[in-house]
């Protein structure tokens, strides 16, 4: 149950700073939601509602949880957010100052630090009564510790993500040094990039001599609701991915100029070749395969989500 509300100094910050320690150690959004509205409830007295802005959390390649809306719903937060502060509604009904009616009245506040909008916090109570300014101030107060945890979280969040990405160059060099050949390899290195970073669909593709099109290696691909798991439709997705020739579609244009092509939106761009096999192809990047000013092949990345590579993604794969 809420407990009574205290002032912003008669709080015990011991509390506030261990909700700190928990949005850092949680493991999602939603988990640093309940721990907030946890510690929100023993506070201040009334209904709690978290609102995260899940875009902002978002990891390269990483899909959000698309537990919170895109934008928040309730306008107590939406007034808060276009204010920048926080706003407050009277309990009081218009025209019935002294008449002892009550209704709804809540508290809003922003979570933002450094001018990002990280989410926003709400306190509603049905029948009031009105917020006083030590529980106004408690709850701004409250905002800003939470809007901090929530950037160091993120900044974990990101280190770990970095060092993931330290670690697949590693296990793809010691693949290079151990794979007996080509097909090996390849399968190798899409299975790791894949299974990294979850990226929808990894291939690979190297040039033929004397040939017009690049000859399929290996590819590996996200299990998704959408497609058949069965061994038939797997044989079926690599023999469509064969095909490839050099100047068309965006693998064949990374072969035939040796330059990376990137797409965040393949639905826009008329050089995307549709794979009826890939229906969730959201962006898409072609980095050539090259040994010195030759290009020996085309690595090919989709991903189901817009603007899906971020630069660490690139940097990392190139």
């Amino acid at each position: 149950m809420p407990a009574r509300s205290r002032s912003p100094r008669a709080a015990d910050w011991r509390d506030i700073a261990s909700l700190g320690e928990q949005i850092v150690n949680a493991d999602s959004l939603s988990e640093q939601r309940d721990h907030i509205i946890a510690m929100t409830s023993q506070l201040i007295k009334g209904e709690i509602d978290v609102w995260l802005c899940e875009r902002v959390f978002r990891l390269p390649n990483l899909e959000v949880e698309g537990v919170f809306p895109e934008d928040p719903e309730l306008p107590g937060m939406q007034r808060a957010i276009k204010a920048g502060k926080v706003r407050t509604r009277p309990s009081r009904a218009n025209g019935a100052k002294g008449s002892g009616v009550s209704r709804e009245t809540w508290a809003a506040v922003p979570m933002i630090e450094k001018g990002v909008l990280l989410g926003a916090l709400q306190v509603t109570r049905k029948q009031g009564p009105e917020f006083k300014q030590v529980e106004v101030d408690l709850l701004e107060q409250l905002a800003g510790a939470v809007s901090i945890s929530l950037v160091a979280s993120h900044r974990v969040a990101v280190e770990r993500f970095r060092l993931n990405q330290l670690n697949l160059v590693r296990q793809v060099s010691e693949q290079i040094a151990n794979a007996l050949s080509i097909n090996e390899l390849a399968q190798r290195v899409t299975e790791l990039i894949q299974q990294t970073f979850h990226y929808y669909y990894v291939a690979i593709f190297t040039v033929q001599d004397d040939s017009p099109s690049l000859r399929f290696r290996s590819s590996a691909m996200a299990n998704t609701t959408q497609e058949a798991q069965s061994s038939r439709s797997k044989r079926r997705r690599t023999k469509t991915a064969l095909e490839v020739e050099i100047g068309q579609g965006l693998v064949g244009l990374a072969a035939e100029s040796g330059e990376r092509v990137l797409v965040d939106d393949v639905q826009n761009d008329p050089r995307y070749r549709f794979i009826d096999v890939l229906p969730e192809a959201r962006s898409e990047v072609a980095l050539p395969l090259k040994y010195e000013d030759r290009v020996l092949g085309v690595l090919d990345i989709q991903s189901d989500q817009l603007d899906a590579f971020h630069p660490n993604d690139l940097l990392i794969l190139e």
